[in-house]
């Protein structure tokens, strides 16, 4: 309790509560508050300021078919307008290849880079191109003696043609050799020498024509026997005889 000047007495709890008294000074901190330098650098932040969440998209409600009805197929949004880019021209919207495929050669790539990347065709053989023979030591030797002489590269073709069908046809011989030289060393009976010996005989005799036709051949297409200095020269590395 207090006294008054006029003798009357009021309780304390009413100073402390009047109306008067106490929104003026809740006004004035107030204003205090809002103009401090905190408060400003609070509001110059932008990191506490409230930024709106966006909702997710709600889903479209499907409900389940029943038997016998069709599904709709799904509406395809349109496609994107073309851009501007500030003076430039319109820019058209990239094509992208759909999810799970492959982009094509070249997808993205235009002039020169794609003239660049482009895979260059490779020539392949032809499956029935004739393969070129390879010559062996021997035949490379004889080629070479006979550039230095002067002798023709159609000629060398074909007297290297005569000698390889020559080599074939000798087989015949060899083998009646070989069958006769056995029975010389195992000492197999009179009957069976005379018939080995009859056989390697016949197949000298055959070979001999055969070479007679072959080198008549080859005169045909060389003219060896109109060329003494050519003909010598068969001779001498045994192409004839």
């Amino acid at each position: 309790m207090q006294r008054t000047d006029t003798g009357f007495v009021k309780p304390v709890s009413s100073l402390m509560y009047r109306p008067t008294s106490f929104f003026p000074h809740l006004f004035l901190l107030a204003s205090l508050v809002a103009l401090s330098p905190a408060s400003k650098a609070r509001a110059d932040q932008p990191w506490l300021s409230v930024t709106p969440v966006e909702e997710p998209a709600a889903e479209p409600h499907t409900e389940p078919l029943e038997q016998g009805e069709e599904t709709l197929p799904a509406q395809v949004p349109p496609a994107a307008e073309p851009t501007m880019d500030g003076d430039a021209q319109p820019v058209a919207p990239a094509d992208t290849p759909a999810q799970g495929t492959q982009p094509p050669p070249g997808f993205g790539e235009t002039g020169q880079t794609a003239a660049q990347t482009a895979p260059v065709p490779v020539p392949q053989p032809a499956a029935d191109a004739p393969r070129e023979k390879r010559r062996s030591p021997t035949e490379i030797r004889l080629r070479a003696m006979w550039t230095d002489l002067g002798v023709e590269a159609a000629c060398q073709d074909a007297i290297i043609a005569y000698l390889d069908e020559d080599e074939k046809g000798k087989a015949t011989v060899r083998a009646a050799s070989r069958r006769l030289m056995t029975a010389v060393t195992r000492n197999y009976p009179p009957e069976r020498m005379r018939e080995l010996v009859a056989l390697y005989k016949g197949a000298i005799e055959a070979d001999k024509a055969r070479r007679i036709t072959a080198q008549t051949s080859l005169d045909a297409k060389i003219g060896f026997s109109l060329n003494p200095r050519l003909e010598g020269m068969l001779w001498l590395f045994g192409v004839l005889g």
